[in-house]
């Protein structure tokens, strides 16, 4: 607990959006990542132009859809139905756009796996 009041002294609330943007690319890169080794066994499906693209595309999407949205405002009192709602509209949101993008570019050679887990 000691460690935890000297961290709270430093005031590194300032530093929490950046942070969790961070934290939410690298999950996202790491789901696709391992979505090609489950469906593919090799990492050699990333080199494909349209899989660069598509995945470079979801992650600007993505923080397009963190910073419009303001999704890391922290209010101590929401509730978690009001949470998991607002994360779930994102979600879907996000794959909708990354699935127009996807159709209008005609990437058909994409694997649909790897699509759901980088949305």
């Amino acid at each position: 607990m000691k460690i935890l009041k000297k961290l709270s002294e430093y005031s590194f609330s300032r530093y929490y959006q950046i942070l969790f943007i961070l934290w939410d690319m690298i999950l996202l890169n790491i789901a696709v990542v391992f979505s090609g080794l489950i469906k593919f066994e090799d990492l050699d499906v990333l080199s494909i132009k349209e899989s660069r693209t598509i995945l470079l595309l979801g992650n600007l999407i993505w923080i397009g859809l963190l910073l419009y949205k303001n999704s890391y405002k922290i209010i101590r009192i929401e509730t978690l139905e009001s949470i998991l709602s607002r994360t779930i509209k994102k979600v879907i949101i996000h794959a909708s756009i990354v699935a127009v993008f996807v159709v209008f570019l005609e990437y058909s050679n994409i694997s649909r796996v790897r699509l759901f887990f980088s949305m």
